[in-house]
């Protein structure tokens, strides 16, 4: 039976240990909606695994881009039970520091501590932000920081034990060998543990015991890492992992940067590093947990040492400290459970009365350090989302190869081949000589080699697109083949966000000009020639409804496309699909005459290069495809020609009577404003006026968005912004390629810092 004492007392190590959790869940709310990028390579490995392609990155080519192979195989394992990855992975994630907090709890207890002592280092780590940026950020930290938390928990049992030495160091084992499975760099903490075990047993039992102990707690995780060497060996051909080609380079200069890292999360983490080195200090001046605080000193000052040594990391809220931190909390608890002089009942009450009067500064401080808060501000990873989205929606069957900076984001939404221009996931970048003047881990590139491989689609930097900034993208810029082969062409994305992004596009591959009459000077007599709009230079490429990519073409704005060489012949040019609101105008580049045949089919007397305009003379609206027809050879007849042929005629928008569109009295969230839908008739458009943000990423969700409500789920098909300023521009929109269909509406703002304003809709139809 329970006493009323005992019964308390587990009161105050289950309120201690929900103290310390719920600090670390309130942080992640803090945190937000952040996921690191290469969570997300670590999950493109994941979700190939479970459709069957094996740990790969791409079709037909092995590489080892990931270095967490258990974080890969259980992201896997939580994905194959349904649901979303990323959703899998946050719950591995807080699973992990979960049992992080309940082997501290053990380790306290066998330590000696009270509930009391105990809480003061639960609640120390759990307001340590590391843990909850990584909770949100999802890397393979916390799985490292369990292991480790359970490794050092059962060292503590050996240290008390007196006859489960063989248990308890099965135990050390088994968390180690996942260890060296989460983290190529897991064999420093193993052999500091296994020659802590050694000397942990020898000092209270033998050398033999201490010598079979080692052998267990080092051997286990020995085999488990030669395993996975003969694995990769095996699938990859390598010996060690890509990314360790990428983060191995080490300087004087690496090393001083490591040394600032190291400093920076100790004085970012100060109320830990503060407890740790009190508590290092009460566990040596006892006997009994000299051994145990050694053990757990040995692992902090290794682990340290090595961080620094690489270079530290460039990862937000300093997350190869969270090895260290989690040894200084460890060292606190079993300083305070050690302790037996002077008020050594009232020490660990006085020790929780004091971290909870500084853990008001203690999350204050941390919220304001910049390499803590940019997990607070981060959400570019999103923007990805919506652009690799967009991208895997209309070229899914085309499978163009996409090169990209981020290589997390882009290629995981999309699904599509991929080129990582930092080397992460390839073998050849990976291995080529770095640029000092670079970032770690951003300093490998061969933009050679990316042209080589002729990808359809660049992104230089973040998804959004900015200039080649690292090594790849500038040697790619002073390659003549490069302004040859690549258009940069603006695109917009729909859903989930509106995402403006810079990517070139190669002019002649999977999703460029295609059709027979490419490079045929002398051609068929018939045949093609297929222009996709997001090409003419000046439009947006945009979404149609139908999923694939178009461009949006804007009043006033001649959007123009340079046509290869063409051979003699009559031709003619259309839209596709069709679209009666531009005009399309023929000129010839190289002074050939063009000879209107009829109102719609011009004749080519010589090869000649052609550049085509589309033009929307009253209406921004929608266009997929330039095709450019040759029906078969020349007139022979002379005729005197012209330069410059219109091939079709806007049709002048007919009068149709309007209304006025008023907003719902009562809107569905803050900061949206929502009109009545209406169907959509075959000549309808919409005209307001509009100013404000421009909507161009995650934080800036401002504008007006005409929401589809006959699709499977409401859908947007155009957004319009503002252009950074308060300045009203009328905007009237072409509804006709959404004949038919619901339409609804809405006015939305979820910036924090833009604003829209929008006003008097006027809908124009019969």
């Amino acid at each position: 039976m329970v006493g009323k004492k005992d019964w308390l007392d587990r009161l105050g190590w289950a309120l201690a240990l929900t103290a310390g959790v719920a600090l670390l869940v309130v942080g992640s709310a803090w945190v937000g909606n952040f996921i690191e990028d290469d969570t997300l390579i670590s999950l493109r490995y994941a979700e190939r695994l479970l459709e069957g392609k094996g740990l790969t990155w791409n079709d037909g080519e092995r590489v080892e881009g990931y270095s967490n192979l258990a974080w890969v195989l259980g992201s896997a394992a939580l994905g194959a039970l349904g649901g979303d990855l990323i959703l899998a992975v946050r719950i591995l994630a807080f699973a992990c520091w979960g049992a992080t907090f309940g082997a501290l709890l053990m380790l306290a207890r066998r330590a000696g501590a009270t509930s009391a002592g105990f809480g003061a280092g639960a609640l120390a780590l759990g307001a340590t932000a590391s843990l909850s940026v990584w909770a949100m950020g999802a890397l393979e930290q916390p799985l490292v920081v369990a292991c480790l938390a359970i490794a050092l928990w059962a060292l503590a049992e050996l240290d008390r034990s007196r006859d489960r030495s063989s248990t308890w160091a099965g135990v050390a084992a088994a968390a180690l060998c996942l260890l060296v499975w989460t983290r190529p760099d897991a064999p420093l903490i193993v052999i500091v543990i296994a020659v802590s075990s050694f000397l942990i047993v020898r000092r209270r039992a033998n050398s033999r015991a201490a010598f079979v102990v080692f052998a267990f707690v080092a051997g286990a995780p020995f085999l488990a890492w030669l395993a996975q060497l003969c694995f990769r060996v095996a699938y990859y051909g390598e010996w060690l992992p890509n990314p360790a080609f990428i983060k191995t380079h080490v300087n004087a200069a690496r090393m001083l940067s490591g040394l600032t890292y190291v400093g920076g999360g100790l004085g970012v983490g100060w109320l830990v590093t503060a407890a740790g080195v009190i508590g290092a200090v009460l566990a040596f001046l006892r006997r009994d947990t000299r051994a145990l605080a050694g053990a757990i000193s040995a692992v902090a000052l290794v682990w340290t040492a090595y961080v620094a040594f690489i270079g530290g990391d460039h990862f937000p809220a300093y997350r190869h400290m969270l090895v260290t931190q989690f040894c200084l909390v460890a060292l606190f608890v079993v300083g305070l459970g050690g302790w037996s002089g002077p008020f050594s009942r009232r020490m660990p009450v006085a020790a929780l009365a004091l971290v909870i009067s500084l853990l008001g500064p203690y999350v204050v401080t941390q919220r304001r350090v910049g390499d803590v808060n940019v997990a607070k501000r981060a959400r570019w990873q999103w923007d990805g989302q919506a652009v690799g989205r967009m991208f895997g929606n209309a070229f899914g069957a085309e499978r163009p190869l996409w090169a990209v900076t981020a290589a997390g984001c882009l290629p995981y939404f999309s699904g599509l081949p991929a080129l990582d221009m930092l080397g992460l996931n390839d073998a050849h970048i990976a291995r080529q000589a770095p640029d000092p003047s670079m970032p770690l881990a951003h300093d490998h590139g061969d933009g050679r080699y990316v042209l080589d491989r002729a990808p359809d689609l660049v992104t230089f930097g973040l998804p959004r697109g900015t200039r080649p900034a690292f090594k790849s993208g500038r040697e790619m810029k002073h390659d003549p083949r490069f302004a040859r082969d690549y258009q940069s062409v603006t695109f917009r994305t729909l859903t989930p966000i509106s995402v403006l992004t810079d990517t070139y596009v190669k002019k002649r591959g999977k999703i460029g000009l295609s059709g027979s009459l490419l490079d045929a000077t002398d051609g068929p007599l018939t045949g093609e020639l297929v222009v996709p709009a997001y090409l003419l230079r000046k439009a947006v490429g945009h979404p149609l409804a139908d999923g694939s990519l178009g461009a949006r073409i804007d009043p006033r704005t001649r959007a123009t496309v340079e046509l290869p060489e063409l051979p003699p012949g009559r031709y003619r040019a259309r839209l596709r699909p069709e679209n009666a609101r531009v005009d399309i105008v023929v000129r010839s580049r190289t002074g050939a005459t063009l000879e209107q045949a009829a109102d719609d089919v011009f004749e080519l007397r010589v090869p000649s290069v052609l550049r085509l305009e589309v033009r929307a003379l009253h209406l921004s609206t929608l266009v997929g495809e330039i095709v450019l027809e040759r029906l078969g050879p020349a007139v022979p007849e002379e005729r005197e020609g012209r330069a410059t042929i219109a091939v079709q005629l806007a049709a002048p928008i007919p009068t149709t009577p309007w209304r006025h569109l008023d907003p719902r009295t009562s809107t569905a969230a803050a900061g949206l404003q929502t009109f009545e839908p209406f169907t959509v008739s075959e000549d309808a458009w919409l005209c307001f006026n509009i100013s404000g943000g421009r909507a161009e990423g995650y934080e800036s969700q401002v504008g007006v968005r005409l929401i589809d409500l006959s699709a499977e789920e409401p859908t947007t098909r155009m957004v319009f912004t503002g252009e950074n300023d308060d300045r009203p521009r009328e905007v009237c929109a072409d509804l006709a390629p959404f004949s038919g269909r619901s339409i609804r509406i809405e006015a939305f703002d979820e910036s924090r810092s833009a604003h829209v304003s929008a006003d008097g809709f006027v809908l124009h139809q019969p």
